[in-house]
This record gives structure tokens, sequence and C-alpha cells, in this order.
């Protein structure tokens, strides 16, 4: 029995696409993905539990091989780009992974109220929506929990508030400055801990940082050392006005080589859009690489209510596929 996997969904991932030559491929639980004729596709698709076909990926209802391609397609290749030719700024802390996140990523931003938190609640609903297993966390909030509130909305308040934020803060200052005025530290190993313990049993992670990149977060550390420590991929908001190019690329010099070469960047709509909207994103496609530079629109009221993934405009899906292709 065959039936349509969510995932075929993602229908701009490049793994797939480069395979959408020989017709079929097959998944092999020993060797990954195989080339395969279109004479053998039925077989595969008995034995084997999936089949792209034109394009479109075919699972088995079994539901462990639907689990296994799941995550080969979550956690599959790792993508390689030549790395940026941008300064490297003075490393962090030296705290990092056992082994890489590659189902986590990370939302930061140029600058605070950017955007971060209606992208990272449209991906956490769109996910959710495909049937992936996935967490949305936003590790510190300072000022108020309204964002944290918003991604528990997005995930249909399945998680406790207190597992998507766990640490809060009164002043609505840097994080690192509104704990220390309640008394309270927190190091780069307690919110790499906390990461590693939201994506056990996850598909895909999403942590929003607060602030732009290198606001403190805790003792010695910012978004930029999070980042380093997970190996987590970067999605970056920027609002599309005048000065997005220069505050894109700084933020991209900023991050750690390896991740800025894989890096997106989003360029968030405003509400008055100015004339450097016409050009933002030609430049910065030319610096970056068009396919790592991606536009979100002004959305409907609809659009951004937090728990209606099916008013979402057809546009608005592909534009969020693409982001995590």
């Amino acid at each position: 029995e065959v039936s349509t996997s969510p995932l075929s969904l993602f229908g701009l991932w490049q793994p797939l696409q480069e395979r959408r030559k020989t017709g079929v491929t097959s998944w092999n639980h020993d060797t990954g993905f195989s080339a395969a004729t279109a004479e053998n596709a039925a077989p595969n698709a008995a034995n084997n539990g999936a089949v792209i076909f034109a394009g479109r990926l075919m699972v088995s209802a079994d539901e462990t091989m639907r689990a296994a391609v799941r995550r080969s397609f979550f956690l599959g290749r790792k993508r390689s780009a030549e790395a940026l030719a941008i300064p490297r700024l003075a490393p962090g802390p030296d705290v990092v992974s056992p082994r890489p996140m590659d189902a986590t990523w990370f939302i930061t931003g140029t600058d605070t109220g950017v955007g971060k938190t209606v992208l990272t609640g449209l991906l956490a609903r769109r996910l959710r929506a495909i049937g992936a297993r996935m967490r949305a966390v936003k590790p510190f909030c300072s000022g108020g929990r309204e964002d944290a509130e918003v991604l528990h909305a997005a995930q249909a308040g399945t998680v406790p508030m207190d597992e998507i934020n766990p640490w809060h803060f009164r002043a609505p200052l840097a994080p690192l400055v509104a704990a220390r005025r309640q008394g309270v530290r927190v190091t780069l190993e307690e919110a790499t801990a906390f990461l590693h313990r939201s994506a056990v049993g996850q598909d895909v992670l999403l942590v929003e940082g607060a602030g732009g990149l290198l606001s403190p977060l805790g003792e010695g550390f910012s978004a930029r050392e999070l980042i380093r420590a997970t190996r987590a991929r970067v999605l970056v908001v920027c609002p599309d006005r005048l000065g997005a190019i220069n505050q894109s690329l700084l933020v991209f010099a900023a991050l750690p080589n390896a991740t800025a070469a894989q890096a997106k960047l989003v360029l968030s709509a405003t509400a008055e859009p100015d004339g450097s909207c016409q050009t933002n994103r030609a430049v910065l496609a030319e610096l970056l690489g068009a396919d790592r530079v991606h536009m979100l629109p002004r959305l409907r009221p609809d659009e951004l209510a937090a728990t209606v993934e099916d008013r979402m405009s057809a546009g608005l899906k592909r534009r969020l596929d693409a982001l995590l292709a």
C-alpha cells in the first residue's frame, strides 16, 4: 500500500530535485537513496517503503518506514557552500555540541522587533500541518512572555510554557541585564543543554533568539555562541527598508564562518515600503546568493492567526517550505 507523504509538500528540497532526472528514486534502509527505473518503482515501493516518482515522495503506510523517511528528510545531507569572504570576529566560549543538530533552525535578526516571532510561529504551524514532529522554543524573554505565548499557541498549547521559555525576566532589557537585576545567572552550558533536551524526539527544532544576533543572553554568550555550540542552521530576519543591506551583511559577518556560508536571509515587508525595497533583494542576492535571500510579505490578519494553518495562502506555504529546504 502506497500513500502520499506530507513531506512531498517540500518540493523544493535540493537533493530531491537533483534526483528528478532519473525519474524514480527509491529508499533503502542500508544505503539511503538509490536510483531506480520506472519499471521497478512498484517493487521498491512495496519492499522498501518509499519511492519518488516525478518529483513526488510516496511513502509506505508502515509507520516505521514513514518515520525513517522523516528522519532522512529533516536530518539529510549537509549543504556545502563556499565560505563568505567576510572577516570573522573573535570566537566566543569554546562550547560545542558533540554532534551537529542538523534539524535545528535558529531564527535570529538584525534587531529586536523585526519579525522573528511572526516567522517562527508561521514555520511552527506549517511544520505541524504537514505532520512533522517539531518543537518551537524561545529560551529567553525579557519584559514579558508575549513572544513565547505566540509559539505556545502555534503549537496548539501542546508544549508547556516553561518548556518553550525557561528563562523570562521582568525588565524590558537585554536578557543578560534583566537576569542580573533578578540575581539570576544563565550559562552557555545551561542554554545548550536546554536546546538538546528540546530536540529529543523531534524532526525539527525551531529556536527563536532574543533581540539581535549579538544581544547578550547570559553570562559571556549571545545567540552567536548558542548557534556555534549547537551548530544549528540559521535564518536571519531583516526588515525590507533602507539600511537592510548593511544590517544584513553585518549579521552575516558576525556569524561563525561555516554557519554564515549556509545561513538564509528573510527580508520582511514593512507597513510603509520605501524606495530601497525595489533594490534590496537584488543587491543582497548578488552578494549572498539568490537562493539564500527570501521574502516574507505583509500578511493578512487571518494568516497571522496563531493556530489557523489552513488559512495560509498557497504562496505563503511555498515560501515557508523553501526556507526549510
